[in-house]
């Protein structure tokens, strides 16, 4: 048993292994319990942070290295900070430091659009941080438009004037196995078939491509674009 854990601390990398208890106690897909770990890991540049798609706080603001007295929500409907269509972003270029995206570009009709926006109201050197799902069911219905592959997220960064990009893949076929279950209901079972669904993507990595695996069956895509 403490084998079985030792690897399963590996492969998360975790500073501690109770992030993912944590995170599959409250349902959550162990991409985006990766995605949370990645986050942790980036440092915000100082100043205002924009939240999109952030009616309120979210899950992951815990993880967000960042001035949370400069944090605000924005999103076209609810309750958010800051009442805005992200396509037309009512803010003077050169403004904001950061702009957190996660799990929205693929509900934006077109979001090309809106990235162009961000980087219009971006400072010099600020930092659009962001995650986008790949294999991953729809959701959000009827607004789920678009997945990305790392080809066509790269190029709409690109073609928006971002220079100093990072696209990372998350995931695996048995992380996205497990992901596409997400058995909700009994928490004993959860961990228990989590805990499986990453050592077997350990194991499969041990004889095959690390890279390979992860390319070919990503979650999703943890990606920094910086101006």
């Amino acid at each position: 048993m403490m084998k079985i854990l030792s690897n399963l601390y590996k492969v998360l990398n975790m500073h501690n292994i109770s992030d993912f208890i944590i995170g599959i106690r409250n349902n959550y897909t162990i991409h985006r319990i990766l995605m949370g770990l990645k986050l942790k890991e980036f440092v915000f540049n100082k100043g205002i942070t924009l939240d999109i798609g952030g009616e309120y706080k979210s899950s992951y603001e815990d993880n967000w290295n960042i001035d949370k007295n400069l944090l605000y929500h924005i999103d076209i409907n609810g309750t958010p900070d800051i009442n805005v269509d992200v396509n037309f972003l009512p803010f003077k270029n050169d403004s904001i430091s950061n702009f957190g995206c996660f799990n929205v570009l693929e509900l934006i009709e077109s979001p090309h659009n809106a990235v162009n926006d961000c980087f219009r109201v971006l400072k010099s050197d600020g930092s659009l941080v962001g995650y986008v799902p790949f294999l991953y069911p729809i959701h959000n219905q009827p607004i789920d438009y678009w997945r990305f592959s790392r080809s066509g997220l790269f190029n709409m960064l690109i073609k928006a004037g971002f220079k100093n990009i990072i696209i990372e893949p998350i995931g695996g076929r048995f992380i996205v196995l497990y992901d596409v279950i997400l058995p909700k209901k009994i928490f004993f079972i959860r961990i228990f078939l989590s805990t499986i669904s990453i050592l077997l993507n350990f194991l499969y990595e041990k004889f095959h491509s690390s890279k390979y695996n992860k390319e070919m069956y990503p979650s999703g895509y943890f990606f920094i674009a910086k101006k």
